[in-house]
């Protein structure tokens, strides 16, 4: 039965099959043996491209480019290479010839070298000024906005956005350029279905996908198909074919994403978008390569200094609340600190939860709503520390909406201890680009779809709060990492205050015995004494009697 959970586990890395305007290879790394070819290798050759299967590479192109293959593979692994070869009727052109390693196999990718394909100066200028731009910008803003301008000058592609992830990997367009006629999408929204997992993961690892034509046949790669290849780095890989039908959906021809990269994080994608048939010559990816990076590295640079600010803040606030003795004082201190609290993490409302009892400010559900929210966390299903912005989709209570609609929640159950920050609702319009309940269509006889349209769509949510930034999520994993460890600190500190408690008890029990006993001799003897040493044991509770007084040591001495 087909489901839309399908796309998730497509299997886009191995397709056995390339894109058109190029040709593949595959060689055994050890004999040079052929062991696969795409099936369009005839148009090179003239003659049926099975029969290359099995043959070595040292006749198909002649020994000494074999040899400087084998020369320059053993030595740079991924590499690119000029091919040509004689008689003149076998090889009509020169090939850009891409090769990488992978496992015992070697993958060789041909494009046609031809007039086009070395830059310009003016590309070159183009893409130095891009350069050089990015690095004069002061604002992360004046750099995203920046971005699509300088992509569509370098690349004359149609359309060009700027295309951010959300925490759920929706994403949304936050800046673009568009040439004349192309429909804009600024600030519409795409579910997470438009890019699922897999493709994500790909992205990660290869920084730079081309489609030259939405509309291409894939070419089968004949040979050896028991251990499919993986094609996670190749240039020609041929792409899912619910991504061209979306493609074509958008009536995009060609279409290049460049992807951005923060921490190890796959943050967004530069997509651009052509209405005709596009290649994307080696050079100009490898331009768009060095930019994806730079861009990357400056976006990381911007939100890791604004972490590194916000984070300095909250130290100093868990600096004093380091020093609390008791969990009352704990909860204090937090109350305490509320306002700088709640505004690092741009919520309007807080409750600690100290053993069942309540501390809170700002604009919070009353406290018997808190107690039931926190004894229904407290299920060892539910995580410890929580982040939602639609709290209702998971806890029910007409209670919690309209002042904790989103919310994060830290819980300590070792400690009967837990912490809120709290979001009212936030009723807003979302625009997306076609209707998001149907990102993908389910046929049982043709497998998926992607929607047809991609016409504007308006959407009201309620009951949800304002989304949590990534810096908001950094700081309350912080936060929440630190209150473990002060409580923590706290219980050691209990432990072992009872431990001394226990070995004074013995001590302390014999001399309010004593001092009982004397009290009950001179109660018969002297009204006076019996009243002054009376105080005295209710004023020190017999502790003091467990030191000697400083004078009286000296003195023995």
């Amino acid at each position: 039965m087909v489901s839309i959970h399908d796309c998730d586990k497509e299997l886009i890395h191995i397709p056995q099959a390339i894109q058109p305007h190029g040709y593949m290879l595959v060689l055994d790394i050890v004999n040079f043996g052929i062991l696969n070819v795409s099936e369009n290798f005839s148009e090179i050759t003239g003659e049926p491209a099975e029969k290359l299967l099995g043959k070595s590479f040292d006749n198909l192109f002649g020994f000494a480019v074999a040899n400087n293959l084998k020369r320059r593979v053993s030595k740079e692994g991924r590499l690119l290479m000029l091919i040509s070869a004689d008689p003149s009727q076998f090889l009509k052109n020169k090939f850009n010839c891409f090769v990488q390693t992978i496992e015992d196999r070697l993958i060789l990718e041909f494009e046609e070298n031809n007039d086009v394909t070395e830059p310009s100066s003016e590309q070159t200028k183009i893409l130095t000024d891009a350069v050089a731009n990015f690095g004069q910008v002061k604002t992360i803003e004046e750099l995203l906005t920046l971005i699509p301008d300088e992509i569509r000058k370098l690349t004359g592609f149609g359309r060009v956005m700027l295309y951010q992830f959300d925490q759920t990997w929706n994403g949304e367009v936050v800046s673009e350029s568009l040439a004349n006629g192309m429909d804009p999408f600024m600030h519409h929204h795409f579910p997470a279905e438009d890019i699922p997992a897999p493709a994500r993961e790909l992205y990660l690892k290869n920084t730079i996908r081309s489609i030259s034509d939405s509309h291409y046949k894939p070419v089968a790669l004949l040979g050896d198909s028991e251990s499919p290849l993986d094609m996670t780095y190749c240039s020609l890989r041929s792409v899912s074919a619910i991504h061209t039908e979306y493609l074509r959906n958008m009536n995009v021809r060609a279409s290049m994403s460049i992807s951005i990269i923060c921490n190890g994080k796959l943050w967004g994608l530069i997509a651009c978008h052509h209405r005709y048939p596009k290649i994307v010559r080696y050079w100009l990816r490898s331009y768009c390569e060095v930019l994806g990076k730079l861009i990357s590295l400056r976006i990381s640079n911007y939100e890791d200094g604004e972490e590194r600010n916000l984070k300095q803040q909250l130290q100093s606030i868990l600096i004093d609340v380091r020093k609390v003795s008791n969990r009352t004082a704990l909860s204090e201190h937090l109350v305490k600190y509320a306002e700088p609290m709640l505004s690092l993490l741009d919520a309007q409302g807080m409750a600690v939860v100290n053993q069942g009892q309540v501390s809170s400010s700002g604009k919070k559900p009353d406290h018997a709503a808190i107690v039931t929210y926190d004894k229904w966390l407290n299920n060892p299903e539910n995580r410890e520390l929580s982040i939602e912005e639609n709290l209702r989709s998971k806890y029910q209570s007409e209670d919690m909406v309209a002042n904790a609609s989103g919310i994060i929640s830290m819980r300590f159950p070792k400690h009967d201890f837990s912490l809120h920050f709290f979001r009212p609702e936030f009723v807003r319009s979302l625009t997306w680009a076609g209707d998001p309940s149907r990102s993908l269509i389910v046929d049982h006889i043709t497998g998926l779809h992607p929607r047809k349209s991609f016409e504007t769509f308006k959407q009201t949510l309620r009951e949800h709060g304002a989304p949590w930034k990534v810096r908001q999520i950094f700081l309350a994993q912080i936060l929440f990492d630190s209150m473990r460890l002060i409580l923590y600190r706290l219980q050691k500190q209990d432990k072992a205050n009872a431990s001394i408690l226990l070995e004074a008890t013995p001590v302390q029990s014999k001399v309010d015995s004593d001092l009982r006993l004397l009290l009950n001799f001179v109660a018969t003897q002297d009204d006076e004494l019996h009243t002054q040493i009376e105080q005295f044991v209710e004023t020190h509770d017999g502790q003091a009697l467990l030191e000697e007084p400083a004078a009286e040591t000296s003195e023995r001495k």
